[in-house]
């Protein structure tokens, strides 16, 4: 190697190192602690949120990816002690179909982020107007190791690189399966805890590009709503549906007849999302005895109403546990026999076409497709863990499993909806932490029509 090359090298070098040294610096100074993130959008609107380290004047500037000399700005905010510094922001200047890119002005000043913001808004979805792909990223069941609380020896939380694996599929939305994060005994037992645990793991680094790069959707389970296992006795589900509210953006948060509950839905495009809450009004899992209460009745009452009035092709049921698996182990729907049952009778007798179930909770990962006699079979995508320990027990006698969809490493889903309108498919294509495919499934609409393939 001569001199002058090596003086090269050595310089390219040293500068790489200012350049990341420089990146830290910047890191440290920022005023954000997570985020920025997009949350729910429609034709005409989209939520935006951050947190910061501390107080500090917030607004938004976003445009069309398509014509970015027009922009327009959010109301600019106060982000307060009070609120831990989060700010929801209303981005009402957008139109359908688009895709956004945003930056974020903190008192006046805008912060550089290093990597690009941005958000879409859901297509038209009546006849008049042409189908369009969409992408989907589906998980559940994250945790992230946090030294100062877990137990040492037993550290759950791993394989953060999947959030950016997420990011590399740019689906139009990530939909995410409960048990988002974990609260531990030092955190469920007051507001403070909760704010501080949901602070800390939305601060994770391998997180960032994820919230920054696409639309976010979420239901809990037990983990994110309270201790293990937990039921609607939880004395601490105020300040829990409080806390989810504050750190989550979805369009809405109760049904009618189910208020209390998270559950809301939302379309896009020819796709509609049903966002259930399986634990604000779940009966106590050591007094059931197959007939208590799991939605509840006004719930499930909203459900079958929703579901029927719908005209999206595909209908998909976002629960944090597993509805269709017949195996009454850990805590499935099966457990609670009455409840459903009144689901799959409603669904027959109603014939509703399209409906498919996506869960989580279990770290596992699996594809259910129940048979019905007379009628199309109902699947459910059991997707988990994102991060959290894998299922490590042997392989359950699921009778209704998928042969080849058995899974027991961490990893996600994207669910991805193509085709002319007559002819709709909805791939679910399995993916590990390092976005290798485990495997692939398609469902043709007519699939999931009565009278239709089996």
């Amino acid at each position: 190697m001569t001199i002058t090359l090596r003086h090269r090298l050595l310089r390219a070098a040293s500068s790489a190192l200012l350049l990341c040294s420089t990146g830290r610096a910047l890191s440290a100074q920022s005023p954000v602690s997570s985020g920025p993130m997009a949350g729910y959008a429609t034709l005409r609107e989209a939520a935006l949120w951050v947190q910061l380290k501390a107080p500090g004047r917030v607004r938004f500037v976003y445009w069309d990816s398509a014509a970015p000399n027009v922009r327009y700005t959010t109301a600019e905010q106060d982000a307060i002690a009070s609120n831990v510094f989060v700010v929801h922001a209303l981005a009402d200047s957008v139109r359908e179909g688009r895709r956004y890119l945003y930056e974020l002005q903190v008192n006046g000043r805008t912060i550089p982020m290093g990597r690009e913001l941005g958000f879409r808004t859901p297509p038209r979805e009546s006849g008049a107007f042409g189908v369009r792909d969409i992408r989907i990223a589906f998980g559940s069941c994250s945790n992230i190791a946090d030294p100062r609380v877990d137990v040492p020896g037993n550290v759950y939380g791993a394989g953060y690189e999947i959030f950016e694996a997420i990011a590399d599929q740019r689906p139009d939305f990530m939909l995410w399966g409960g048990d988002n994060l974990y609260f531990r005994d030092a955190d469920w037992s007051s507001r403070t805890g909760m704010r501080q645990r949901y602070t800390h793991d939305r601060a994770l680094p391998q997180l960032q590009r994820l919230l920054g790069v696409t639309n976010h959707y979420a239901v809990w389970d037990d983990h994110d709503y309270g201790p293990n296992d937990v039921d609607r006795s939880w004395s601490g589900k105020s300040r829990a549906r409080e806390t989810f509210q504050l750190f989550w953006a979805n369009p809405d948060y109760g049904v009618p007849g189910a208020e209390q509950a998270i559950g809301t839905s939302y379309r896009w495009g020819d796709v509609e999302v049903f966002l259930m809450d399986d634990r604000t009004y779940r009966a106590s899992n050591n007094m059931r005895a197959g007939d208590g209460d799991y939605w509840g009745a006004g719930q499930l009452r909203w459900l079958i109403g929703a579901l029927k009035s719908s005209s999206a092709t595909f209908k998909l049921v976002a629960n944090g546990g597993q509805v269709l698996s017949p195996l009454t182990n850990h805590e499935n729907m099966a457990n609670y026999g009455r409840e459903r049952g009144e689901l799959l009778a409603a669904l027959a007798q109603e014939q509703i076409d399209g409906v498919m179930f996506l869960s989580g909770d279990r770290h596992l990962t699996e594809l259910t497709k129940m048979p019905r006699l007379g009628m199309y079979a109902l699947y459910d995508a059991t997707i988990s863990p994102l991060t959290s320990k894998p299922f490590a027990e042997p392989e359950e006698p699921n009778p209704w499993r998928v042969p080849g969809t058995w899974t027991t490493v961490r990893n996600f889903a994207l669910l991805e909806v193509t085709g002319p309108r007559a002819d709709r498919v909805l791939t679910i294509t399995v993916r590990d932490q390092n976005a290798k495919i485990l495997w692939k499934h398609p469902i043709h609409q007519n699939e999931l029509r009565n009278g239709g393939a089996r």
